[in-house]
């Protein structure tokens, strides 16, 4: 009979941000900023994971190793939390099966962490203490110490990760977006890795990270490939993200369509396809019935486009005519304002009016 698995004190509080998507814009620089965006985001984010053991006001790693603990005396390992972790729970990471062994899961990996971010409020020292006495309040003598182990395994890595960037630091290293610098960081990182943890750890604990990292290097390459015309483009896109574990697959979709679609309007504008050749290459990416729906605002917003422009253009005519009065020629413009818009849409045409938006259309389908 399969082993009951247990969660102790699962107290983490699971927090979701709602995502807003807006229609994709077909400006062929937007990808090229995109693009140097997204490696920016990248390289924070390998950082960020530095800052994890480092901490934002943290002194340098000698004085963190050697800082002396705080003389607190922990029992549960929650008493007088770091101001920044008040308020909020240690992540439900520690879980035992049913003859009291510690499961190992990746949010075994977010409780350390969770802790690990008040570094430079607090002394390593004293982190670790907190740290062990949480995982001995909460668990068997059994699973205690398969935590311990591993705790002390993975802050290992991740002080030997802060050395091995400071030593690139003073190496000079290049502070710029690079890919190739970014590849060679993710190599340094993961050879590290087996000198600090067993290889089922470092597979729970970095698995997804590791695959979703080599899924965007890989994108970003894709999309400084010049040699590939749209369609080619495309279909290697999909096949990338198709090569995602099915669950992080589910939770990458809509950004992934959205910056899909980007790219594909950008590449689109720059080797003028046709309204159909668009249809299908949309099609590709979000499915017919979004494509049909992206269609329908293109066609509304030609036609916006258009009764704008005319609008527009009488506007002109009308201002431009000396031979009636200033005040006469802005009560004529008001008239023929109010005549060809609702009062919704003029609040969006005011923003035409002094041109902030061009008079050509804004979807790719009406440069054509």
């Amino acid at each position: 009979m399969a082993s009951k698995m247990i969660v102790v004190k699962a107290q983490g509080r699971l927090r979701l941000d709602s995502l807003r998507v807006r229609r994709p814009l077909v400006l062929a620089g937007l990808v090229a900023l995109g693009l140097l965006l997204l490696v920016c985001v990248v390289l924070a984010k390998h950082e960020r994971s530095l800052r994890v053991v480092a901490g934002e006001t943290a002194p340098s790693l000698p004085q963190m190793l050697t800082a002396p603990a705080s003389g607190l005396v922990f029992q549960t390992g929650l008493e007088q939390l770091p101001l920044s972790l008040r308020g909020t729970h240690p992540p439900p990471g520690l879980i035992i099966d049913g003859q009291g062994r510690l499961v190992v899961r990746h949010s075994l990996r977010d409780l350390f962490d969770y802790f690990l971010s008040a570094l430079g409020e607090e002394s390593l020292a004293t982190l670790r203490q907190r740290v062990k006495a949480y995982m001995a309040a909460s668990l068997p003598p059994m699973a205690y110490q398969q935590a311990e182990r591993i705790f002390e395994g993975y802050l290992g890595y991740r002080l030997a990760l802060q050395r091995l960037s400071e030593q690139s630091s003073s190496a000079g290293a290049s502070n710029h977006p690079d890919l190739n610098a970014w590849a060679y960081q993710s190599q340094q990182a993961k050879l590290l890795r087996p000198e600090y943890m067993d290889a089922d750890v470092i597979a729970v604990f970095f698995g997804d990270e590791d695959a979703y990292d080599e899924y965007t290097l890989a994108r970003l390459r894709l999309m400084q490939d010049t040699t590939l015309t749209v369609a080619q483009r495309s279909a290697k896109q999909k096949e990338l993200f198709l090569q995602l574990p099915q669950a992080m697959q589910q939770g990458l979709l809509p950004s992934q369509n959205l910056q899909n679609l980007q790219q594909v309007d950008a590449d689109c504008q720059i080797h003028h396809c046709s309204e159909d050749q668009l249809y299908q290459l949309r099609s590709s990416v979000v499915g017919v019935a979004a494509a049909d729906r992206l269609q329908k605002m293109d066609e509304d917003n030609t036609a916006w486009m258009a009764r704008v422009n005319d609008y527009l253009s009488q506007r002109q005519a009308i201002l431009q005519n000396n031979s009636f009065s200033p005040e006469d020629r802005q009560s004529q413009a008001q008239q023929l304002r109010e005549q060809m818009f609702s009062t919704t849409d003029q609040l969006r045409l005011s923003a035409y009016e002094q041109g902030q938006f061009p008079s050509s259309g804004a979807t790719l389908s009406q440069s054509q």
